[in-house]
């Protein structure tokens, strides 16, 4: 499937900014070419200011590396860093490591993406991927049966950032540095190998200080919160690519105060209302022999979807209820 980019314009802040908007591959995530390390054709540039003129999209199949055959570089640039990684599906599974399954990263300099590296991991012998994993990122084991092995993404990882010197390199959040430096001591990969993992900033901290919510509230705010903070339309979700390229995107826009302040009040309001919701719901607590089919379910939906479109509760609210009433008779969120 060939890919396309098609400009869409957002409004942020008092003026607006002009971004392609990039359609991936049919499965939604990037894949690692069968290049040769630093021959690979570089990730399509995204643009972020109207003033930069948008570049060609990634072709078919995706994937990669780099910035080596650039003729000039940026003299000044950031790094914007993603992982996915194999998260338990109970304590101890694997010998107790949550491996790096995907490293995902993108090259800004002037409100301009202008390069990205994106490739699978393949596992350990004898370490299986983990169904949560699978499900939250879609990732499934062929993804990673031929994908090259963690030394050597992170030896191309660090011959891509190598290319551009970036200034500074932000992952969102402390996790994925830490999971990067544990799957590298799983390796035994020494120091010298280290050198952009261990600069990994924390841009969560400074983003939301920026955003004037760090004294107002302990809430947790995702990327795809950002993305909603700043107009943008988030990408694939769970893809570390993606993620990078969300992360990205919205931290420049974020340090240019280019947001409207009332969208970050309604995203944390959003984020009461679940909160709260969360905290009072006792799923466990329902008693065993209740059983609801199909015939029970369906007007209950319909009640939801009238709901909805009286406006009163917010819809992402209603929908919690009714997927959380699913689960509880057995079922998982979209059966009915």
């Amino acid at each position: 499937m060939q890919n396309t980019t098609k400009p869409t314009e957002l409004s942020v802040g008092s003026g607006s900014i002009n971004a392609p908007a990039k359609t991936v591959s049919e499965s939604g995530r990037r894949r690692r070419s069968s290049c040769k390390k630093g021959t690979g054709k570089a990730v399509c540039a995204d643009t972020i200011g109207s003033d930069i003129q948008k570049k060609p999209s990634v072709p078919d199949g995706t994937a990669v590396i780099s910035g080596t055959k650039r003729k000039s570089f940026p003299a000044k640039c950031t790094a914007y860093i993603d992982t996915e990684f194999n998260a338990f599906d109970y304590y101890g599974q694997n010998g107790g490591h949550q491996e790096i399954l995907q490293v995902g990263a993108v090259i800004i300099s002037n409100l301009e993406v202008i390069d990205g590296f994106s490739s699978f991991c393949r596992l350990r012998p004898g370490h299986v991927l983990s169904k949560r994993a699978e499900k939250l990122t879609g990732i499934s084991a062929k993804d990673l049966k031929t994908a090259p092995s963690f030394p050597e993404v992170l030896e191309e990882l660090n011959s891509f950032f190598a290319g551009y010197s970036p200034v500074s390199v932000f992952a969102y959040g402390n996790e994925d540095r830490l999971q990067l430096l544990n799957t590298a001591a799983l390796y035994g990969i020494k120091k010298d190998g280290l050198k952009y993992i261990n600069r990994i900033e924390d841009n969560m901290k400074q983003l939301r200080a920026l955003l004037r919510i760090k004294k107002r509230s302990n809430l947790s705010l995702s990327v795809g919160d950002l993305c909603d903070i700043c107009g943008i339309k988030a990408s694939h979700m769970h893809d570390a690519y993606n993620d990078a390229l969300n992360l990205g995107k919205c931290s420049e826009l974020i340090r240019r105060s280019a947001f409207e302040p009332e969208q970050v009040d309604r995203v944390l309001e959003k984020k009461v209302w679940m909160s709260n919701y969360r905290m009072a719901r006792r799923i466990k607590e329902c008693r065993d022999g209740v059983i609801l089919d199909d015939s029970d379910l369906k007007p209950m939906k319909a009640l939801i979807d009238n709901l909805k479109e009286d406006g009163y509760y917010p819809d992402y609210l209603l929908q919690a209820i009714f997927d959380d009433l699913l689960m509880i008779t057995g079922r998982t969120p979209g059966d009915i």
